[in-house]
């Protein structure tokens, strides 16, 4: 044997225990090695268990493996545990196979002292299912941060997932991230979750895409508890084609409120468009108010409803104004169901040229009367015009009064104008004065048509 060598075998058997323990150790002076190898056998039990132990002076690296056995059960452990002395690192991998049922555990720990660092890893595999699953666990101790990891996969479909879990201590936040993916159709999945204790706050975020159809799809949720407060949003968008699709959902709970609000934007034709809907429980008030913008043109249409369930008041205000042009249009729209009353009003404004016109038209259902003013203003020129017609359906009476006046020059025109069909009467009043002149002009003018 070679110099410095020394080789210990220890060996015991007990005859009818049927028990044979076999010790070796194993020593090489100067080079600091140490190697221990315990083997444990029970006959008819069909037990066998290996241990070896080896560890190199001065490197302080010591590493344990333990092999463990069951003959006919088909059972296989094996233990493998390192540390690093100075170093503080402490690593630990775990074996576990079934024979038979085709079933592979592996968990491997993880631990730096002084750093408080802990890693747990564990890997699951099935095989001929094809099915693979990684559990892998974080703390660091003092922060109280910890982390979990969770994937699977399983061969031939595909499937992949993965789930991490994070959880911070004494803050109480808790955040939860899957993540999803199947081969070849190209679909991804993640679902991300963030609790904070006490606060009550709960924010879920969903993102999907389809990889070559290039659908992307995203829909955070947050709920405050005790408030009753609930928020969803969803975007969409699809590749190529350029259209976002933005649909967010607000609720309160308890003051049944409801407002939705949906944006589409398509990239290349600038169009862009916004409708928001608000609904009131128990109130009956719906809002929907609708938004559209065509980038380049400069075109901006704003249309808003009003509803209130019962009253039977329904009101439409659109709005349109062209960028450069400066042209401004509103157009409002009432109507109160039951009582007939219709009112439109239209209002006009172009930026520069100081022009201002309003139509207002009335109508009652029932009883015919139908009523239009015009108005109109020209800043800087101090015109005023003013147009008024009514109507009442089956009368046959129509009146027309126009109002004219410029401000100071102290000119005010006012023409009517009076008409009743069937009688033939016609009656034209004209009405001048100009003021500080002290001049008054009236031109009463009546006529027949037979």
């Amino acid at each position: 044997m070679s110099r410095g060598v020394v080789v210990l075998v220890s060996w015991f058997w007990c005859r009818g225990s049927c028990v044979v323990v076999l010790a070796s150790w194993f020593w090489r002076r100067g080079s600091g090695v140490v190697v221990l190898a315990s083997w444990f056998w029970r006959r008819g039990s069909g037990v066998v268990a290996l241990a070896s132990w080896f560890w190199r002076r001065g490197s302080g690296v010591v590493v344990l493996a333990s092999w463990f056995w069951r003959r006919g059960s088909g059972v296989v452990v094996l233990a493998s545990w390192f540390w690093r002395r100075g170093s503080g690192v402490v690593v630990l991998a775990s074996w576990f196979w079934r024979r038979g049922s085709g079933v592979v555990v592996l968990a491997s720990w993880f631990w730096r002292r002084g750093s408080g660092v802990v890693v747990l890893a564990s890997r699951l595999w099935r095989r001929g299912s094809g099915v693979a699953v990684l559990a892998s666990r974080f703390w660091r101790r003092g922060s109280g941060v910890v982390a979990l990891a969770s994937w699977f996969w399983r061969r031939g479909s595909g499937v992949v997932a993965l789930a991490s879990w994070f959880w911070r201590r004494g803050s109480g936040v808790v955040a939860l991230a899957s993540w999803f993916w199947r081969r070849g159709s190209g679909v991804v999945v993640l679902a991300s979750w963030l609790w904070r204790r006490g606060s009550g706050v709960v924010v879920l975020a969903s993102w999907f895409w389809r990889r070559g159809s290039g659908v992307v799809a995203l829909a955070s949720w947050l709920w405050r508890r005790g408030s009753g407060v609930v928020v969803l949003a969803s975007w969409f968008w699809r590749r190529g084609s350029g259209v976002v699709v933005l649909a967010s959902w607000f609720w309160r709970r308890g003051s049944g409120v409801v407002a939705l609000a949906s944006w589409l934007w398509r990239r290349g034709s600038g169009v862009v468009v916004l409708a928001s809907w608000f609904w009131r429980r128990g109130s009956g008030v719906v809002v929907l108010a609708s938004w559209f913008w065509r980038r380049g043109s400069g075109v901006v249409v704003l249309a808003s409803w009003f509803w209130r369930r019962g009253s039977g008041v329904v009101a439409l205000a659109s709005w349109l104004w062209r960028r450069g042009s400066g042209v401004v249009a509103l157009a409002s729209w009432f109507w109160r169901r039951g009582s007939g009353v219709v009112v439109l009003a239209s209002w006009f404004w172009r930026r520069g040229s100081g022009v201002v016109a309003l139509a207002s038209w009335f109508w009652r259902r029932g009883s015919g009367v139908v009523v239009l003013a015009s108005w109109f203003w020209r800043r800087g020129s101090g015109v005023v015009a003013l147009a008024s017609w009514l109507w009442r359906r089956g009368s046959g009476v129509v009146v027309l009064a126009s109002w004219f006046w410029r401000r100071g020059s102290g000119v005010v025109v006012l023409a009517s104008w009076f008409w009743r069909r069937g009688s033939g009467v016609v009656v034209l009043a004209s009405w001048f004065w100009r003021r500080g002149s002290g001049v008054v002009v009236l031109a009463l003018c009546c006529g027949f048509v037979a």
